[in-house]
């Protein structure tokens, strides 16, 4: 179900995914993602909803599903789809480049045996290490 700016109510979307995941304080764990860039919509059916591309967006959890809520241009649209409708969510890490500076810190942290995840945060210039962008699909 898409819901756009004029018809966005949190009760419409609580009756398909249901009430969000509180925080539990004591054990805490993600209830919804950073913000990212959507690069694709495609749709199966010839309904005439869709989230326009490149706009910004982010997910929450919620007991039933989750929700999806993208802004272009301070438009508003919100997607959201129940755990029994999602068939495949597939994460796809970018490839890392690692070109370090020879006897810079991240180059003497790799040669002492330290993750690259952790020796990315000393390098001295941008082109020591890079990342491309991460991919995630879902299907429904």
């Amino acid at each position: 179900m898409i819901l756009t700016e004029k018809n966005i109510k949190e009760h419409k979307i609580e009756k398909v995914i249901g009430k969000p995941i509180k925080i539990d304080w004591k054990k805490p764990k993600a209830i919804g993602s950073s913000s990212f860039f959507l690069q694709s919509f495609t749709k199966k059916n010839n309904s005439n909803e869709f989230i326009k591309e490149y706009s910004k967006c982010i997910f929450q959890k919620y007991y039933k599903g989750i929700r999806l809520r993208s802004n272009l241009s301070n438009r508003q649209t919100v997607l959201a789809i129940k755990k029994t409708d999602i068939i495949n969510v597939k994460l796809t890490r970018g490839k890392e480049y690692l070109s370090p500076i020879i006897l810079s810190p991240m180059w003497i942290l790799l040669k002492l045996g330290v993750s690259k995840i952790t020796a990315r945060y000393f390098k001295v210039r941008l082109s020591e290490y890079s990342i491309d962008e991460m991919k995630l699909r879902i299907e429904n």
